[in-house]
């Protein structure tokens, strides 16, 4: 395996172990938005791999990946926004924080 893929394994892997530990803790600190950046990470990670491969097993898989990656980023982002209208703006009705707790689950 070239350098270059091994870095970019290794990137992966770190960014992969930090997400589940931010995902296994729902008390983190700024946790939907530190998500929505590590799933932004590993996209851009799947993307590198895209443009290095030229075997289409795994540049297909690759951008999948990516793509995958990008959608979690979109759903942590939109939760993070939501998070942080809340603590600017609480609501009196408590219901309406419930209703927007499933935004970035998945």
């Amino acid at each position: 395996m070239s350098s270059v893929l091994m870095h970019l394994d290794e990137a992966l892997e770190r960014v992969i172990r930090l997400r589940e530990r931010l995902l296994a803790d729902p008390f983190a600190e700024a946790r939907a938005e530190r998500l929505a950046l590590l799933f932004e990470s590993e996209a851009r990670a799947w993307s590198q791999l895209f443009e290095l491969t030229r075997l289409r097993p795994v540049w297909r898989a690759a951008l999948a990946a990516e793509l995958l990656a990008r959608q979690q980023a979109a759903r942590w982002r939109e939760r993070a926004a939501v998070e942080r209208a809340i603590r600017v703006h609480p609501p009196e009705d408590v219901s309406a924080v419930r209703s927007l707790a499933h935004i970035g689950q998945g």
